[in-house]
């Protein structure tokens, strides 16, 4: 390993303590807050080493770069900011605006975690229904056994970084959710009634892939063996109506087209919805996951949020009738 690789993966290590997500591949760095990622092309920048300066005053633009540095020096930093440029280091400096993303921290000659912890711009403090975070509460909620499960294995369920499932604990832990050796959520009606209220217009929109007209009709996937689950309406056990949610690894156009289903209109309501599939059902030892691809019912928390999130009354009302069973689940 040389030098330089050495210690950008010393400057990744620091900051992911503090969940932020530094990895590279090639000429390409991926910076991962909170599930929300950005890519740039990345140089190494000496401030030592004059023909690093003159490379960065010949820069014709800054737009899609990131400089990683020991120490980028303040004079340094604020050019490539006011340029478009984003740059982070070692002494615990860091300037990355993305959608999603925002972290802003100056003039640290040395930082301790904790330093870094409390200059993280509000943009990137805690939000505990962010779209990366809530997919992990998702989960916790979902399958309670995972909560003593180590953080690597809550990530792969999540679809997460661990880096986002450790931020995520943490801040659970911190408005007492959670508490340290706690096999179980605390205040688990509350956390569940935080995480479906702010589903529709947090994580539920971040995973949107289209919306559509036509008949839930689901031959089409079904005959390719498709692994899709079904949710809202669609999903009820007592109700039938015209209204699909489907969660899908990817949308698939030629199924789409198969099935018929087209795109709204101006000013025509969509029945059909497709989101990301997020999650992986936890597997042994938790033993969940019942292995073939198919068409299964998405997990009861989706089902209910979906249901309440309708303006519908009757599935608003089924939604309400779901809610002791998804509170008990963790007794």
């Amino acid at each position: 390993m040389s030098d330089v690789d050495t210690l950008v993966e010393r400057i990744a290590t620091r900051w992911h303590d503090d969940g932020v997500e530094l990895t590279l591949a090639g000429p390409v760095a991926r910076i991962e807050v909170d599930g929300m990622s950005s890519e740039r092309r990345w140089w190494w920048f000496d401030a030592k080493d004059p023909e690093h300066r003159r490379a960065l005053r010949a820069e014709d633009s800054f737009e899609d770069l990131l400089l990683i540095g020991d120490k980028i020096p303040l004079s340094v930093a604020e050019r490539t900011r006011e340029r478009g440029g984003w740059h982070i280091d070692a002494a615990g400096n860091a300037y990355v605006r993305a959608p999603g993303v925002h972290i802003d921290v100056r003039g640290r000659r040395t930082a301790s975690r904790t330093e870094r912890t409390t200059r993280l711009s509000t943009a990137q403090e805690t939000n505990l229904m962010s779209a990366g975070r809530a997919q992990v509460i998702f989960c916790l909620l979902s399958w309670p056994d995972l909560v003593s499960m180590p953080i690597r294995a809550i990530a792969d369920v999540a679809g997460v970084s661990p880096g986002t499932a450790h931020t995520t604990i943490k801040a659970l832990t911190e408005e007492d959710y959670l508490f340290l050796g706690a096999s179980v959520i605390a205040r688990r009606e509350e956390l569940l009634d935080r995480w479906a209220t702010a589903f529709p217009l947090g994580l539920g929109r971040s995973l949107e892939l289209g919306r559509f007209c036509g008949k839930p009709d689901l031959s089409a996937w079904e005959a390719t063996g498709s692994s899709v689950r079904v949710s809202g309406e669609y999903a009820a056990d007592n109700i039938r109506g015209t209204d699909l949610t489907l969660y899908a690894k990817e949308l698939e156009p030629a199924l789409i087209a198969r099935s018929r289903w087209r795109r709204p209109e101006p000013g025509e309501s969509a029945n059909i919805i497709v989101r990301r599939q997020f999650w992986t059902e936890p597997t042994s030892p938790l033993g969940r996951n019942t292995g073939a691809p198919s068409i299964r019912r998405a997990p009861a928390l989706l089902v209910y949020a979906d249901l309440l999130a309708s303006r519908e009354p009757r599935q608003q009302e089924t939604a309400r009738a779901m809610r002791g069973d998804l509170v008990d689940q963790g007794g």
